[in-house]
Formats: C-alpha cells, structure tokens, sequence
C-alpha cells in the first residue's frame, strides 16, 4: 500500500485553522478513496523550505511514498519554486507529490 505524509501550510488566524482542518479532511478522504495510507502530516506556517525540513525528520522514521499537498500556490509562491521543491523531493527523498487543487 501506497503511504503518505500530508502538509499542509496554515495561517495562524481561527480562519486560516479552520480552512487547515477542511483541507486535511478533503486530503485524508481523497487518500482512503485511493487506497494510500496516511503515516503522518506536517503543519507549517511557512512554505516549501519547513516542509522540507519536516520530511526530512519523518523520512528518518519511516519511509513513505508520497507527499499529499492541497495545492502548489498553497506552499510555493510560483511555479518555479513549486518544480524546484517538487525536484528535490523526488532526487533526495524518492518522494512523489500529488495535490488536490492545481495551480501555481
């Protein structure tokens, strides 16, 4: 079975919560509807680069397949960074990344 670690970057506002919540939920159903197995998740309040370094510590514990986004223009401010990150994941980590929504 498929497994992954799904983040997510919040704002720290009751809103920008919330919004997190849905989102994770929206991430975990589509997971189960796709027979992948969440191990883990990881919430940040900043971008790219504090996902990075929170794989990095999952990775160390155990392994997974695939990192669970709920869009690019969510962690990355553009598309160039979202190739750079989704390059880095994939050479470093063996990771995949899918997400929900598109855009960058």
């Amino acid at each position: 079975m498929e497994k992954a670690v799904i983040a997510l970057k919040v704002k720290s506002d009751k809103t920008g919560i919330r919004t997190a919540v849905y989102q994770a939920c929206q991430l975990a159903m589509q997971a189960w509807r796709s027979g992948i197995e969440v191990v883990d998740c990881v919430i940040t309040f900043g971008g790219a680069r504090d996902i990075l370094r929170e794989v990095k510590v999952i990775d160390a514990k155990e392994r997974f397949d695939t990192l669970l986004i709920y869009s690019p223009s969510q962690i990355c401010k553009d598309k160039i960074e979202y190739l750079e990150f989704e390059n880095f994941m994939t050479e470093c980590f063996k990771v995949g990344i899918k997400y929900l929504r598109s855009g960058t």
